[in-house]
């Protein structure tokens, strides 16, 4: 199979058959609900791949050490390299951390001309893929060669995001707007599978986070990330927020120039 000559998985040769014009959109989307019904988005049928390193185990041992569960010292036999190893991967853990975006904050971002700033971050940035696909990819492809991670969300945590709606929706408060969307629920499943971090802008996804445990960043957190990391100045952050104003975002203005006013 190609995929064991070429190292690229099915669903990766699906994706760039897609942006080769091979095939449509709809019939990507077609193929990509076709491989979830069959189980082979999580095993392809065939000889796997070489198996590469769990990400999560890891992200585990990070917050149990971060919450004062364990020790350096147990952190770094956990994973099975040696102290001064756990030092320069725990420091590259923390210039590199996966931050999972709903298409809120990145509907955002765009209508603030942030795209291309975001991804110039010290941080990785994940979507789940159906999301993606569905919302995101149809009015801003490209957003993979920035560096967005189109990511799988496993069986269990699309079954907690199943579970949600019927835990949650009735407690929202109708004046927060609309309940999230399956595909909202969806970035805040991977955000709590990849025991990270969950960017969005919507304040009902960001109550059920917070029930979850799910620490949450929002669109004014990155505008002041941008600017720590001298990517923005502060008077570059207001224009972008005037900016989303006139995109018809939906942002606590007041709060956001309060908090852009102290960086001055």
């Amino acid at each position: 199979m190609l995929k064991h000559e070429f190292g690229l998985s099915m669903a990766g040769w699906l994706q760039r058959a897609k942006q080769c014009g091979v095939i449509t959109e709809a019939a990507h989307l077609s193929m990509v609900k076709r491989f979830s019904a069959k189980g082979w988005r999580k095993t392809e049928p065939g000889e796997p791949l070489p198996q590469e390193h769990p990400r999560l185990f890891d992200q585990l041992v990070y917050r149990a050490l971060a919450e004062q569960y364990i020790s350096e010292g147990k952190a770094a036999e956990l994973l099975g390299i040696p102290m001064m190893r756990f030092h320069k991967e725990r420091q590259l853990s923390h210039r590199m951390r996966l931050l999972i975006s709903d298409a809120n904050l990145l509907i955002d971002l765009e209508a603030g001309a942030l795209m291309e700033t975001l991804f110039q971050l010290p941080m990785q940035f994940g979507i789940p893929d159906l999301l993606y696909y569905e919302e995101i990819e149809p009015g801003s492809p490209g957003l993979e060669d920035l560096g967005l991670q189109i990511m799988e969300v496993s069986g269990a945590f699309v079954t907690y995001a199943q579970q949600l709606p019927g835990q949650h929706n009735h407690l929202l408060p109708a004046k927060n707007g609309p309940n999230p969307s399956h595909n909202d629920y969806l970035a805040l499943a991977l955000a709590k599978q990849e025991a990270c971090t969950l960017l969005t802008g919507d304040t009902n996804l960001r109550i059920v986070a917070n029930k979850g445990q799910v620490n949450v960043m929002g669109t004014i957190g990155l505008l002041c990330a941008m600017i720590e990391s001298q990517l923005l100045t502060v008077d570059d952050a207001f224009k972008a927020l005037d900016r989303m104003k006139t995109g018809k975002r939906r942002l606590p203005w007041p709060e956001a120039e309060k908090v852009l006013n102290a960086l001055r």
